[in-house]
């Protein structure tokens, strides 16, 4: 979104709660769907309801099985 004009009461604390256990390809495509919300309303700006509108079109991918998976390589990365 950072070629895009965000509305100023966009809660940025409030979305990355919102969007805990996404992914980043999947935040990617969260920003670019509210912009293409924010076009298709014929707005200029993105506004916190596309933004969460977005968020609750995308289905997370990465399971709790996942990030456990993940964060016990990591810890054994430290051995």
């Amino acid at each position: 979104m950072a070629k895009k004009v965000v509305d100023e009461g966009v809660d940025w604390d409030e979305l990355g709660r919102l969007s805990e256990g996404y992914s980043g390809a999947e935040i990617v495509g969260c920003c670019r769907d509210a912009a293409i919300r924010c076009i298709v309303e014929g707005r200029d700006v993105i506004s916190m309801d596309n933004c969460v509108q977005a968020l609750r079109g995308v289905d997370k991918m990465i399971t709790p099985d996942m990030i456990q998976f993940y964060e016990s390589f990591r810890d054994g990365l430290g051995d």
